[in-house]
């Protein structure tokens, strides 16, 4: 165990896992020689190194952090453009909903309706496609943000967001007035 452990050598952190299968140190080095195998196979660092170790046979023990390389690597930079990318090229990873989430994120960040109407265009197949047309919706509502004590919370004009603060005890609104939904207002 002393050789094996000493060094970074796969072949041997192998062998003796298959040597001595009920030694202490067997798990241990089955871990390492595996952590070895994915370093060695995923050295190129591209998505397609990472996901040829995922689909090895018997599933390697990595396969999840390699799947998880693969989503990090390939919606780099963080773009909407990425995402799209991303699910393009790899429509069966486990990962493509969350693309799909950070993609409409990205795109209807600002809250117009504009945003949500380009997305449901651009996107017609989106799995989200129900949530952007109730956040379309939404949009064209006249909400006012009111805070109170640390929870925020919407009245859907401003005279009943300023009775309800006062109602709590307010003797006004705390609101963000850059906010998309007071656009317009004098």
């Amino acid at each position: 165990w002393a050789y094996a452990a000493a060094g970074s050598d796969e072949a041997a952190l192998r062998a003796f896992a298959e040597r001595y299968p009920t030694a202490p140190q067997a798990a241990e080095a089955r871990a390492a020689a595996e952590r070895l195998a994915f370093a060695r196979e995923t050295s190129p660092g591209t998505p397609e190194a990472y996901l040829a170790y995922a689909r090895r046979q018997p599933p390697p023990p990595l396969a999840a952090a390699a799947l998880d390389s693969v989503y990090t690597i390939a919606t780099r930079p963080h773009t909407p453009a990425a995402y799209r990318r991303f699910i393009a090229a790899y429509p069966q990873h486990p990962r493509v909903p969350d693309a799909w989430r950070e993609l409409y994120q990205l795109s209807t960040a600002d809250a117009r309706p504009q945003r949500y109407l380009l997305y449901l265009a651009e996107f017609a197949e989106a799995p989200n496609r129900r949530q952007a047309l109730a956040d379309l919706r939404l949009s064209y509502a006249r909400l006012y943000p009111i805070k109170q004590d640390s929870l925020w919370g919407y009245a859907g004009d401003l005279e009943g967001a300023i009775q309800r603060a006062r109602c709590h005890g307010f003797d006004g609104i705390e609101a963000n007035l850059q906010h998309p939904v007071f656009s317009g207002l004098e």
